[in-house]
């Protein structure tokens, strides 16, 4: 089997040989299929105290299983936790150290991963196994922001988006799903063109418009944003 390491603070990642694992009576074995980039992996490769297997998200089958784990089989695709360990409740210090590809949890850049059943969870059918990949820590920062707190957003509120990257545009689709109104800035006429066709509310170049906040009192006749 292969996977890749960063080594601690040397900016660099190596490819390696391992032998593939056994897995623990808790435990699942994944086929790893696909990962994603997100710019936390670019500051682990940097800024990494650890020797660590790098890259939050990936997604893959599952091709072992432990004798007491309850909620997977062989053959469940599944996309990896960010935060293992993290069912409920606020997040802490103990929590964030065991986070996947940066923590003490190894990151999906390898043939094959083993961990606890729980830090694993399926996916819907319809979506690949490189769409899935994107997911966890994207598509869950979006969510978060938007509705894990005590105000969440509601349909006809008004949130805005700050240009068209990942979280952005996860943000942007989720809001158009719940019916929440959204403003999204960027630069680029070609992306808020594409953003508009997502389901954007309204859109404002920055560039040509860089009193936007004015213009954002504007489009919520005075009322602002949630």
């Amino acid at each position: 089997m292969k996977k890749f390491t960063i080594k601690p603070s040397r900016d660099i990642i190596q490819m390696s040989e391992f032998a593939s694992s056994a897995v623990g009576e808790y435990e699942v074995k994944v086929q790893v299929k696909a990962v994603s980039l997100n710019y936390r992996d670019i500051l682990n490769r940097k800024y990494s105290v650890q020797e660590i297997v790098p890259f939050s998200d990936g997604a893959g089958e599952v091709i072992a299983v432990g004798s007491k784990v309850t909620h997977l089989q062989v053959g469940d695709r599944v996309v990896g936790l960010f935060f293992p360990t993290w069912d409920t409740g606020a997040i802490n210090q103990a929590i964030n150290d065991v986070a996947r590809g940066g923590g003490s949890t190894d990151g999906m850049l390898a043939q094959e991963v083993v961990g606890h059943e729980d830090s694993f969870i399926t996916f819907p059918a319809h979506l690949s196994y490189e769409e899935a990949s994107t997911l966890p820590c994207a598509g869950l920062t979006a969510w978060h922001g938007l509705f894990e707190h005590a105000q969440p957003a509601q349909p006809s509120q008004t949130v805005l988006i700050q240009g068209t990257g990942g979280v952005s545009i996860f943000a942007l689709q989720l809001a158009a799903t719940k019916g929440i109104n959204t403003i999204v800035l960027s630069s680029s006429d070609e992306k808020l063109t594409r953003a508009t066709e997502m389901g954007a509310t309204h859109t404002i170049n920055y560039c040509q418009t860089p009193d936007w906040d004015n213009e954002v009192l504007r489009l919520t006749e005075g009322k602002g944003l949630i």
